[in-house]
């Protein structure tokens, strides 16, 4: 190739790099990508904290033990990365089931949202590529019946079979109550968990299942009762600690809490709680998790500052500590060999999906200017933020930013799809950002978060949209009531 055609193909590199510059928004580590089988990993970064989780994993499940890990590290050093790195390890290895929150919007009924959480967890795929739940009761029937099924022909076949055999679901439900007996408070926990195996029923059993409501005809049909108890907390804690039960027969629960570096306080009506962090909340919720455990895996990731000054801070901090906390690992910054491993790595990946032969494997950036970032002993955050920031001719890539807006979106969206709150809360940031707009005919003035008197209509207005129509006053009230049961 002469050398016009090498000066042409780098050109042509240098293009698409500034169009679609793979390390712009990469050095933070959406929700989303938790699940994503295809997350990019350098697998030798960190190893010896995954290292250390793997192992502990694999003594827990022969050991029938329940134990904490707190992963402490800055910010930027990779935490989340590596609770990705577990997930794929439990799935490919078929060790567990993978539990993962990280959004505790309002602490005074963080039990119910970890139900939730946990709900929601269990509908990503696990080793068979099914839902974790679907797993789940694939191994409970067949731990039942004495014979090993797979996931994948059950699922397929499960509707045929309910047409020709109806009474299957009690059947079924029957053989795993008989195992559970005295471990199962309410029976219909197993029931609802055969439900998932069935497509058309697997999201109203979901629903049931996580603390939400199904209709009348619903409940009826699956033979399912509604919740009633006043106590949704205590319900939910008690449900939660069912499932992770028969969880735990099955294989090993991995809980995960993330983002625990919130600054909020529990709202004015859990005062009683002592205006606690979210921290501090979680803290207390992890180690009733782990109390509840038979076997399993409690893993808390958060700055070393936040253990130190608001977990060790708990009234019971020795508790969570034994509970939680009995293995700490903390997260080295990146040496210089591990900062051309990255850069190697993420540009490898970059060009095998667009068919590229670069000059070099770090084209275009030069090693030693690379080795020199490493002798700072960055972050990986750093890293890959210096890297997006140093493309030559570095342009906004306003495409890629946009797609993985929408796949954070789109990814979580089942996990606030009743939160009416998250949803009203979305709404009135966008029409803030209206604010001098007009759109069909009406301009938006302004926005009235507090529509008063709350008699009037039992709060349930969240807010008003204030303008003019025609150039004459007018308000609109919004009410978000989203439930997935449809009695609203």
């Amino acid at each position: 190739m002469s050398t016009t055609e090498n000066q042409s193909s780098e050109q042509n590199i240098i293009q698409l790099l500034q169009e679609f510059n793979p390390f712009t928004g990469s050095s933070i580590v959406k929700t989303h990508q938790i699940w994503d089988d295809g997350f990019s990993d350098v697998s030798s970064i960190n190893a010896p904290a995954s290292d250390s989780i793997r192992s502990t994993i694999e003594y827990v499940s022969k050991n029938n033990k329940s134990l904490g890990v707190a992963i402490l590290a800055p910010k930027g050093t990779g935490k989340t990365h590596i609770l990705s790195r577990i997930r794929h390890h439990l799935r490919t290895e078929n060790l567990g089931y993978f539990i993962y929150m990280c959004e505790y919007g309002n602490l005074s009924s963080v039990k119910a949202q970890f139900l939730q959480g946990m709900a929601s967890s269990l509908r990503k795929p696990g080793n068979s590529g099914m839902m974790q739940w679907q797993d789940l009761a694939t191994t409970l029937i067949s731990k039942a019946i004495g014979r090993a099924l797979q996931t994948i022909s059950v699922v397929s076949r499960f509707p045929q079979l309910l047409s020709e055999k109806p009474q299957i679901i009690n059947q079924l439900s029957e053989k795993i109550i008989q195992v559970h007996r005295t471990n199962l408070e309410n029976p219909y926990i197993a029931r609802a968990i055969v439900w998932t195996l069935s497509p058309a029923h697997a999201p109203f059993a979901i629903n049931w299942l996580a603390g939400g409501e199904i209709s009348e005809a619903q409940a009826k049909l699956m033979d399912l009762p509604e919740q009633q108890s006043e106590d949704r907390e205590s319900e939910a804690f008690s449900r939660t600690k069912q499932i992770l039960y028969l969880i735990g027969t099955c294989g090993v629960p991995v809980v995960c809490f993330d983002e625990l570096d919130g600054s909020e306080s529990v709202d004015e009506a859990s005062i009683t709680l002592g205006g606690c962090s979210r921290a501090m909340v979680v803290a207390s919720l992890a180690k009733d998790v782990c109390n509840s455990l038979q076997r399993g895996i409690i893993l808390t990731s958060m700055y070393e500052k936040t253990w130190r000054e608001e977990f060790q801070a708990a009234y019971n901090a020795t508790a969570i500590n034994d509970r939680i906390a009995s293995k700490k690992i903390e997260l080295m910054p990146l040496r210089e060999e591990d900062t051309i491993l990255l850069v190697t790595h993420w540009l490898s990946d970059f060009y095998t999906r667009n068919s590229l032969q670069p000059p070099y494997p770090l084209y275009p950036f030069n090693e030693d200017e690379l080795r020199a970032q490493g002798k700072q002993r960055p972050t990986v955050r750093e890293v890959l933020s210096w890297c997006a920031e140093n493309i030559p001719g570095n342009r906004p890539d306003t495409s890629r930013l946009l797609s993985q807006i929408y796949q954070e979106v789109y990814s979580s969206l089942e996990n606030f799809s009743d939160d009416n709150e998250l949803i009203s809360n979305s709404l009135k940031f966008c029409l803030k950002h209206l604010r001098d707009r007009t759109i069909n005919r009406v301009k938006i003035n302004d926005i009235d978060d507090d529509v008063k008197p709350k008699y009037a209509h039992n709060g349930k207005i969240q807010f008003k949209i204030l303008g003019e129509e025609d150039g004459k006053p007018m308000s609109i009230g919004v009410s978000v009531a989203q439930y997935s049961h449809g009695l609203s």
